[in-house]
């Protein structure tokens, strides 16, 4: 039934037999389930390239904030700068129209 091959002083197998072997030995190999196992290594897989992901894109997203968040200040500081000069300048205009007031009597 099986062949001996040629050139060989040891026993050996045809190449569909030894196929048929290896295939067992990765059965082994893979366990009883072997697409339960590839399917928990597809999903291991995923979630670390989900948590690089995650990893690598946060001090791009703290970047994002921070700039967000100093804008938001300048508006604050520029609207607060515009309504002070706008307030002095406003009593400086009341201030001078009294004073014309007061000298024409």
């Amino acid at each position: 039934m099986y062949r001996r091959q040629r050139g060989s002083s040891s026993e050996g197998l045809e190449a569909g037999v030894c196929f048929v072997s290896l295939r067992r030995g990765s059965r082994w190999l893979l366990g009883p389930r072997p697409a339960l196992l590839l399917a928990l290594a597809a999903i291991v897989l995923a979630s670390v390239g989900a948590f690089g992901y995650v990893l690598l894109d946060s001090p791009a997203q703290s970047r994002r904030e921070a700039e967000k968040r100093f804008d938001e200040r300048a508006r604050i500081s520029a609207a607060l700068t515009a309504a002070i000069f706008t307030a002095s300048a406003g009593q400086r205009a009341s201030g001078r129209d009294e004073g014309v007031r007061r000298a024409n009597g």
